[in-house]
């Protein structure tokens, strides 16, 4: 048996597939500044080359070749002046903070722009751009400042945009001109890093995304202004060489970044690749960081982790589509690696220029250096050591191919979620388990991550929000947030794969968990598999999220998953007493559900939910069927210990369809889709063995739709067998539905009749189209479009009709959408009789997205597809409270999706408190109040076609001795630099006591009540705060709480406004572990809170001689766990 492993992580770069040795890496292995040879001559700064300009390059005679050339480049150069020409005529960018935090949008902005324009210029050299340059960098630097105090990764952007600004038009720019952009620089920039590289804490000393965004964006402006502020550029260029190399070890040591890629590999490796070029084109090389191990090798990360869909494993807060950035071009250009500079192309190709598509790519491309994965006979399989990714497919270039993305990982990974064990599946041109990726970044507490922290109540970020296991569930975290999960098998075949980790540490209540996910039969057949055993019996959710539709076989054992015209079959082959739900992607009733939080339109969750587990074997079978395909067998199961990838098998040489060789062939793919003309017979196929004696039996397809068969078989190897699937692509007379799109990215065609301008139908690529069966021939004579985005970017398209009968399309309109109103568009063209109309996108002025909000054709009518409703959404009928010992009925209600009132006598009806030691519920719905608390109870109604959905409610079981008050306003102040600055959106009330040695990192807190006044006699007044010590200087210290002297406006009051204190009133005691802290307050308080009065409260810490103050986040009332006032009345109270 021949096996092979996955392409290991300790292969050294010139072992890739198409790569050479002969790269222009710097010798020696990764650099601190102390560990630098140059560095070791002299400060960096000394060897800046005193000439302009000198970031990313040290002239523009190659560009300007390059350029000339035409081909390719000139094709892309001339998306960069159309871009330019169309900034001419737009205002310069303004001081923008939308969210009240970020100017990251204007910065970026700004990127852009900059690079189009100096670039245009250098080329056209035409005055206007650089006019235009100036008007843009004279603005901001007229900006009050690069809000470095907020959002330090806007200072970096900002500063980068206009050191290159500075460089490149050098020689343009007057004495002035010059002054004005060297000060901006100078004191919005490198001063504001000098504060955090000074500091003993910020994102200098972490290792992720911030550290080489910010170390990158201050470099290159030191860089830029050497001679002209040698000082305060040297202290920045040398704290950033000390500082960086602890961020680019973990690429180390395969390549893979531990954050993910669909956001952040993009956004660390958009400034990695300039600060080292910039310090080779600046000072003559890059100090050795480019050697760091996984440097040379990153370029693999986004090819593996892209499906064939062009969808990303998008797992943690990464976004969807894909990045094919144009640093790809440096790296391949760096390390020899031409696989590198095919994936840039690719996005160099169908992308407009934007900020991640910078007009730097023209810097790098090298035509030599432009290789497809099969030509560089890249493998299909890949692991990721430090991220503990692997990836499956069953081949490149082919849309339709199988893939499959796995992880196990690290829970506390920056923008990491609680997601051990999770996967995706592309299959058929489409993804059929998805991930939902991040959420918005301004939810309260969204980045409060460790234990406890508020990050874990979005159900985005929880493990019930992932294709992953939920152990017994509950309110708190269904993952251990420290956990780690590791890749502990992962074999790679000729026909199957897989990848097996160890996911035990995921939970308190697992005493083994291991999953496994296998392609198999020819790499067309995916099982994902787990085998867990528990401490004790236990409640277990498998979940699966997907933008199908799924339909249950009546005895749960198999669901159909329909998508884009597309099927899927999922089977549950263990356990035999399991069954398919079908589920929203909502959290479960067990769960936080905190407002504002992303509602997962137009996803489904494919779910299986076992009681009482001990030991089992889950295991799902994933098939996608094609038309003129039998419905393969179900699967046996196979203990993971027991997994292979069977013989190596014979293969062909070639392979063609109607005498043309079948497009992107290649011998390790065995399944090919090939479209036929509409009516047409089906093609002959014919094939050459790879090896002289081979022999090839080939089975033709009779029908289209249909397969044709072709054996290949070669002494000592098992027979290779080759499936090709002919179909007809759906066209007139052929869409199988009244509105159909060519794909979707979970925004389906349908939302573009819906009425609803808030749905829209999106797929990426160009040539995506959706139509419309207008269901009878008739005059048409336009049709009108509503573009998502459309008030930002201009969108292009074709207009296509058909008349019944007809099988070809006809183009009667071609044009671009205004890019000023997201309102329906009318366009118009000659009258003409047609029953179908289509719409093919070419992408936007932004990006490759083709996306619809809604379409009308005038006088026409679409009749919207027929669409059985269903149970959308359960009522629960519950009292808001309820006193200790107390009791009553629950009931649920039910509507329909066409709004119509369910009838819920066939369905299963139960019902659940998410806390029994608060109240318990029987099963005729009887609720019974326990103890003191806040409680979710739900009605859970499971359908006759196994949809499954649920109403939920909070309810207070009162005890009435007892009163809580919640803070009605809080925040904290901070000296230093941040003394005039106000916090009271904050989700936490910070306390710190650093001395007045240490401006800038002391934090009092503030706090403010408005009890009710109250007749009966009190007994106490506690106040109640949830919080933990954050500090590596100690583990726990009292917070002493004072009066204040006056009241304060939380969204106003800053340190240098703060009311005075006075007296001492109590204290609590917080340690290192999230918990509820309690200070008594009863003797100062009692009169007060009897009262009504308001009541003022100021927090901080008294330190005793030699004691040291620690860094200490309390919960502030913007967050789940608000602090209140508890107070306790002697006797109940009276009715």
């Amino acid at each position: 048996m021949q096996r092979r492993a996955f392409l290991l992580s300790t292969l050294g770069i010139a072992a890739l597939p198409g790569a050479s040795a002969g790269s222009r890496a710097p010798a020696g292995g990764p650099a601190s500044a102390a560990g630098s040879t140059r560095a070791a001559e002299g400060r960096l700064v000394d060897s800046v080359v005193p000439t302009h300009p000198r970031l990313l390059l040290r002239d523009f005679d190659r560009l300007r070749s390059t350029v000339a050339a035409g081909g390719r480049p000139g094709v892309w150069y001339a998306k960069v002046r159309a871009d330019a020409d169309a900034i001419l005529g737009r205002p310069v960018s303004k001081y923008v903070i939308p969210d009240g935090l970020r100017l990251l949008d204007t910065s970026r902005e700004v990127v852009r722009r900059t690079y189009s324009l100096a670039m245009t210029y250098a080329v056209e050299r035409d005055d206007r751009y650089a006019r235009r340059l100036w008007d843009e960098l004279a603005a901001v630097a007229a900006f009050p400042d690069w809000n470095s105090q907020r959002h330090f990764l806007d200072t970096a952007e900002m500063t980068h945009a206009v050191a290159v600004g500075y460089d490149w038009l050098y020689d343009v720019w007057t004495d002035q001109q010059r002054e004005t952009l060297r000060t901006a620089i100078r004191d919005f920039g490198l001063r504001p890093g000098l504060a955090v590289y000074h500091s003993s804490s910020g994102w200098h000393t972490g290792d992720n995304n911030w550290n080489i965004v910010c170390n990158a964006g201050l470099s290159l402006g030191a860089l830029a202004l050497a001679q002209d502020e040698p000082e305060i550029a040297g202290e920045v260029l040398d704290a950033g060489l000390a500082s960086i190399p602890r961020a680019i070890a973990v690429y180390g040591p395969d390549g893979g970044y531990p954050e993910g890629l669909g956001s952040y590999w993009g956004y660390a490796t958009k400034y990695l690749v300039p600060y080292l070029e910039s310090l080779t084109t600046a000072t003559g090389d890059d100090r050795g960081l480019g050697a760091t191990p996984g440097v040379a090798r990153t370029g693999l990360f986004p090819i593996y982790l892209t499906g064939p869909a062009g969808e990303n494993f998008n797992y943690y807060d990464a976004g969807g589509g894909s990045p094919q950035p144009p640093e790809m071009f440096w790296l391949a250009r760096r390390y020899a690696t031409p696989v590198f500079g095919w994936w840039g192309r690719l996005g160099a190709d169908k992308n407009q220029v934007s900020w991640a598509q910078s007009p730097a790519g023209l810097l790098w491309y090298d035509p030599e250096r432009d290789v497809d994965p099969v030509a560089a006979g890249l493998p299909l399989d890949h692991a990721f050591g430090r991220c503990e990714v692997a990836t499956t497919r069953s081949g490149w270039l082919d849309r339709h191919a199988v893939f499959t993305g796995f992880k196990g990982g690290d829970n506390s990974t920056n923008h990491g979620n609680l997601d051990l064990g999770d996967f995706v599946v592309d299959a058929l041109g489409t993804r059929w388990a998805g991930e939902l990726g991040g959420d918005d970044y301004n939810l309260p507490g969204y980045f409060a991550g460790g234990p406890g922290g508020q990050r874990w109540t979005y159900y985005r970020n929880r493990a019930e929000g992932q294709n992953t296991l939920v152990v017994n569930p509950g309110r708190g975290e269904d993952q251990v947030v420290t956990a780690v999960g590791k890749l502990t098998a992962h074999e790679s075949g000729d026909t199957a794969s897989y990848a097996v980790a160890d996911l035990t540490a995921a939970h308190p209540d697992l005493v083994e968990w291991r999953r496994g996910i296998r392609q198999f039969d020819n790499r067309q057949q995916v099982v994902v598999q787990d085998e867990i055993r528990t401490r004790a019996g236990s409640e277990v959710w498998w979940f699966m999220h997907t933008g199908a539709t799924i339909e249950i076989a009546a005895d749960g054992r198999s669901a159909t998953l329909r998508r884009a015209g597309q099927t899927v079959l999922a089977r549950l082959l263990s356990p035999g007493d399991a069954a398919f739900l079908d589920a929203a992607p909502r959290p479960l009733w067990t769960s936080p559900d905190p407002a504002g939080q992303n509602v997962n339109a137009g996803l489904r969750k494919l779910t299986l939910r076992l009681r009482e587990v001990t030991s089992a074997t889950v295991a799902v079978q994933l098939t996608p069927l094609r038309s003129g395909e039998d419905r393969p067998d179900a699967a046996p199961v196979t203990e993971l210990a027991d997994w292979g990838v069977g013989p190596a098998v014979a293969r062909l040489r070639t392979l063609t369809v109607g005498g043309a060789e079948v497009e992107a062939f290649d011998p390790s793919n065995f399944t090919y889709t090939v479209s036929v003309a509409p009516g047409a017979r089906p093609p002959t196929v014919a094939a050459a063995p790879s090896v002289p004696g081979g022999r090839i039996v080939v089975h033709q397809a009779r029908d289209v739709p249909g397969q044709a068969i072709v054996d290949v078989i070669e002494p000592g190897l098992a027979r290779g067998r080759y499936r090709i699937f002919l179909v007809t692509e759906p066209g007139p007379g052929s869409l199988g539905a009244t509105i159909v799109a060519s794909s979707d990215d979970g925004n389906v065609a349908a939302n573009t009749m819906d009425g609803d301008l808030g749905t829209r139908w999106s797929a990426e690529g160009d040539g995506q189209w959706i139509a419309y069966d207008m269901g009878a021939d008739g005059a048409v004579s336009s049709v009108a479009i509503a573009w998502y985005s459309g008030d930002q970017r201009s969108s292009a398209f074709d207009v296509e009709i058909a008349a019944d009968g007809a099988h070809t399309w006809r183009h009667v309109y071609s044009g671009r959408s205004s890019g000023t109103t997201t309102q329906p568009e009318t366009y118009s063209f000659a009258a003409i009789t047609a029953r179908y109309l289509r719409i093919v996108g070419h992408g936007n002025s932004v990006n490759a997205w083709n996306s619809i909000t809604e379409v009308r054709i005038p006088g026409r009518t679409v009749e919207p597809p027929r669409v059985t409703p269903h149970l959308a959404k359960v009522t629960l009928h519950a009292p808001a409270s309820l006193a200790v010992g107390g009791s009553a009925q629950l009931r649920v209600t039910g509507t329909m999706s066409d709004g119509g009132v369910a009838d819920l006598s066939g369905s299963d009806v139960s019902y659940a408190t998410a806390d029994g030691r608060v109240a318990g519920v029987d099963v005729g719905g009887r609720l019974t109040a326990l103890a003191e608390g806040t409680v979710t109870v739900a009605g859970i109604v499971v359908t006759a076609d196994r949809r499954l959905e649920f109403g939920r409610a909070d309810i207070v079981v009162e005890d009435p001795t007892k009163r809580r008050f919640v803070a009605s306003a809080d925040t904290y102040v901070n000296d230093g630099p941040n003394a005039d600055r106000s916090f009271g959106s904050d989700t936490t009330v910070l306390v710190k006591n650093a001395g007045p040695n240490s401006p800038g990192f002391n934090r009092r807190g503030l706090l403010s009540f408005t009890p009710e006044p109250t007749r009966e006699p009190i007994a106490s007044v506690t106040l109640q705060m949830y919080g933990m010590v954050r500090d590596t200087n100690g583990t726990e210290i009292d917070v002493s709480v004072y009066a204040l002297d006056e009241g304060f406006d939380e969204a106003t009051v800053t340190w240098n406004t703060q009311a005075a204190r006075g007296a001492r009133l109590g204290a609590m005691h917080v340690t290192d572990s999230p918990n509820w802290c309690g200070a008594d307050l009863t003797e100062a308080l009692r009169a007060a809170v009897a009262a009504g009065e308001r009541i003022d409260l100021g927090l901080d810490q008294d330190l005793a001689p030699g004691q040291q103050g620690l860094a200490t986040p309390l919960s502030s009332r913007e967050s789940s766990t608000k602090p209140y006032l508890l107070v306790r009345l002697e006797t109940p109270v009276s009715d």
